[in-house]
């Protein structure tokens, strides 16, 4: 629920934000035409790591790993 720009944002999916990454691609791993600003780093979704649940998903945009972290590191 963030606001920008008289905008209404939200954090994607795992799902969503696993779509991403391209393989062939690394530091970043992402189409740097499509997404020309992406900094190679974590990105967090919005979807709690069932294991953990003071965890969240994440996807690294630097190699495409997505994995689950702590939710109050800053990604």
């Amino acid at each position: 629920g963030l606001s920008l720009a008289s905008k209404t944002w939200r954090l994607p999916s795992r799902q969503e934000l696993e779509t991403l990454p391209d393989y062939s691609r690394s530091g970043p791993a992402i189409d740097t035409t499509t997404f020309p600003a992406t900094v190679a780093g974590n990105y967090w979704s919005s979807i709690t790591y069932a294991p953990n649940t003071a965890f969240a998903w994440y996807v690294n945009f630097n190699d495409g790993i997505v994995s689950g972290n702590n939710k109050p590191n800053n990604y």
